[in-house]
């Protein structure tokens, strides 16, 4: 179980600039959530994708697909500075432990 490249970094910080840059990364036109996820467990049925404050509260992220590889992020205070984006596609699962800072990305309707 390790940090893997499903975790893409991102060094844009303005809402916008993100949504942008999960349209250039899919080919899907989101909207980055103000508020902030307080759940435990997301998938495609609750978000397009996942934004990761790695240096905000103190957690992790474990993701995988099916019964696959776990691939974990950790987060908090002595963890990277700056974002991740988790696109949720594939039947990637994702489980939320602790408290990390995360943001969901929906697909925007017309």
């Amino acid at each position: 179980m390790s940090e893997g490249s499903h975790f893409r970094k991102t060094k844009s910080v303005d809402d916008r600039e993100l949504e942008e840059e999960v349209k250039k990364l899919s080919n899907v036109d989101v909207i980055l959530e103000e508020n902030q996820f307080t759940g435990r467990y997301v998938n495609a049925d609750t978000a397009f994708a996942i934004l990761i404050d790695e240096n905000g509260g103190k957690g992790a992220v474990h993701t995988q697909v099916g019964t696959g590889k776990v691939d974990i992020l950790p987060t908090g205070p002595n963890s990277d500075k700056g974002f991740r984006i988790l696109l949720l596609d594939e039947g990637r699962n994702c489980l939320i432990l602790g408290q990390p800072s995360i943001r969901c990305f929906q697909v925007r309707r017309a």
